[in-house]
């Protein structure tokens, strides 16, 4: 950022665990998910009724970073298809 003194650190983290972005509270989880048939529309759909807006979804390369305090299970997963 133009003016911006703050040094960017690098995290130290797991390949599979992502940074948390500011604005997401520590208790959450950043989950990776490589699949490449997931629906976003069902992504989207079950996460708003799973978390009540208390979550984020960041799209890279057909990979979604899911931000929420837990983890969806395989078995949710494999229903997003």
């Amino acid at each position: 950022m133009p003016g911006s003194t703050k040094k960017m650190e690098k995290a130290e983290k797991p390949a599979t665990e992502k940074a948390k972005p500011d604005f997401m509270p520590e208790t959450y989880t950043g989950q990776v998910i490589t699949r490449r048939y997931i629906n976003p529309s069902k992504l989207e759909d079950f996460l708003e009724e799973q978390f009540g807006g208390e979550y984020r979804v960041t799209l890279r390369n057909n990979v979604f970073t899911v931000y929420a305090s837990r983890c969806l299970t395989e078995e949710e997963l494999n229903s997003l298809a």
